[in-house]
């Protein structure tokens, strides 16, 4: 298999009930104090909400899991939670284009949250103090384009090179590997 040539493909959704549905995994159970989310993503319509639009979403009934999302009128939302609530940041309005190809990333190191599109950082770092380990998923599907528990908050565009990480990506690896097509295990 030739990655370089058969790999140039994006997966497209209508917002209506597309989803990939990868099998609960222990390698995407990610419950220590770091992750880091990212895709490239082309949306070609808004959802009304920030947290519409799920990108990557691995969210169980309660609290736990991280989602990576988009909507309201191009804004950016990134949570993780934990067994006491969950956390988010939610980047300004327009922060995203439409009918545009753009890098997103989300990363959590367990004191604080921050997010990149493009590789550039769109707000200053939330600092969280202390935080306990990101809450358990096991059981839940990892979702791409839609949200775990229903068809109600899909994304409407073509969302491409989707990767969840165990870590806590800094700026420049981000940047380095943004254009990267990774290919097998």
């Amino acid at each position: 298999y030739d990655c370089a040539e058969f790999g140039k493909n994006a997966l497209s959704f209508d917002g209506v009930n597309d989803r990939v549905s990868i099998p609960d995994n222990a390698s995407t159970n990610i419950t220590g104090n770091a992750v880091t989310l990212e895709a490239w993503i082309y949306p070609t319509t808004w959802r009304g909400g920030s947290f519409e639009g799920s990108i990557i979403n691995k969210e169980p009934t309660g609290n736990g899991g991280y989602v990576l999302r988009c909507g309201a009128n191009g804004s950016l939302s990134f949570n993780v939670g934990n067994s006491a609530g969950w956390l988010e940041i939610i980047s300004s309005t327009n922060a995203l284009t439409l009918n545009t190809w753009q890098h997103v990333a989300g990363v959590f190191d367990g004191t604080s949250m921050k997010f990149y599109r493009d590789g550039v950082q769109l707000t200053p770092a939330t600092s969280l103090g202390s935080f306990l380990p990101i809450g358990t998923s096991a059981g839940i599907p990892l979702q791409i384009g839609e949200w775990s528990q229903s068809d109600a908050r899909g994304f409407i565009g073509k969302i491409d090179e989707a990767r969840v990480w165990n870590v806590a990506l800094g700026q420049s690896t981000i940047v380095s590997g943004m254009n990267q097509l990774y290919c097998g295990d």
